[in-house]
């Protein structure tokens, strides 16, 4: 559209983004994707090539300014987005390179380890029952295995301000049962206490999944940059003393998080009608948080039977109240 508005002769035009996930949709030419990603990619595709995309960091991305918080007086005075990142105006070899998600031995040790998962059992004459169960018997894995993520923010009020708060939902592997906490902020600390309050009510999991902090594909890009700088050490600190398994997507695999992401979708769309732009103090946002997870807890795992007689279909909560 540029080329064909301004008189200008451009030699060549160049494309930056700090998503890694993106750079990966647009240079795949082998993998197939959902209708949601390849109609995108096609139309990208149309305006560009793939050797026109380029990474940068997204501390020096132009385009995070405004989001950031900066006065338009910063803005103009810094002229970064007149100009780009320094390093553009270098010789190309120079020029940011994009992180590498996963090593290839990495990545064929995963294989290996998928690959294994698959094997069956012939004979196990020195294992117990409860060992054979525990291994390979799904129920085991109900509430051991859990993906957490975080959404917002939602706005609260307290007298005549509006604050911010955040939901952490947790969300079972196996039976996609979830639990929805609140948080106040998205700190380390707040973060932390969430976890605590999830396994005092629903018991310790063995293993929690959630996404790298630079995976985050949230709109709000407020709470994206909240994650990323939250201290990932001291979390895992805590879980590896409470012999809890801490499992963070690969960079550049957004759609690993596919479960929990389905959820918050439907948690948000269950809030929504709910709701109605009723605004509501920290009380209210809790117990409705609480209603919501109740209402996805009972939504069907089988097929609703139309006869009367038929049992009534299975749902998460009669998992969870077992």
């Amino acid at each position: 559209m540029i080329r064909q508005e301004v008189e200008v002769h451009i030699n060549d035009s160049y494309h930056w983004t700090d998503s890694t996930c993106v750079l990966r949709y647009i240079a795949n030419r082998d993998r197939r994707y959902k209708t949601f990603v390849p109609k995108r990619v096609a139309a990208i595709r149309e305006q560009s090539t793939p050797s026109q995309w380029h990474y940068v960091g997204t501390k020096t991305n132009p385009g995070d300014d405004t989001s950031r918080g900066l006065s338009a007086k910063a803005i103009i005075r810094s002229n970064h987005c007149t100009k780009g990142p320094k390093k553009i105006w270098t010789p190309e070899e120079n020029w940011p390179q994009m992180p590498v998600a996963i090593s290839e031995e990495k990545k064929k040790k995963s294989l290996d380890e998928i690959a294994a998962t698959f094997g069956t059992i012939t004979c196990l004459p020195d294992h117990s029952f409860v060992e054979v169960f525990e291994r390979f018997s799904s129920w085991y894995s109900l509430k051991s295995h859990v993906g957490v993520d975080c959404f917002g923010p939602l706005l609260v009020r307290r007298g005549r301000s509006m604050l911010k708060r955040y939901g952490v939902l947790f969300t079972c592997l196996a039976v996609r049962a979830v639990h929805i906490e609140v948080a106040n902020s998205l700190d380390t600390e707040s973060f932390i206490h969430a976890l605590r309050r999830f396994i005092a009510r629903r018991g310790q999991p063995q293993c929690i999944r959630s996404d790298n902090g630079s995976n985050f594909v949230i709109g709000e890009k407020e709470l994206r940059e909240a994650i990323q700088v939250r201290n990932q050490q001291k979390i895992h600190e805590f879980l590896l003393a409470k012999g809890i398994e801490w499992v963070l997507n690969p960079p550049a695999a957004s759609h690993h998080g596919g479960v929990w992401e389905r959820c918050i979708r439907k948690t948000c769309k269950v809030m929504k009608a709910l709701l109605q732009d009723q605004p509501l103090d920290d009380e209210g946002l809790r117990t409705l948080l609480c209603e919501v997870e109740s209402i996805i807890n009972r939504c069907p795992l089988t097929k609703v039977s139309e006869d009367p007689k038929d049992p009534e279909a299975l749902t998460p909560i009669h998992l969870l109240l077992l």
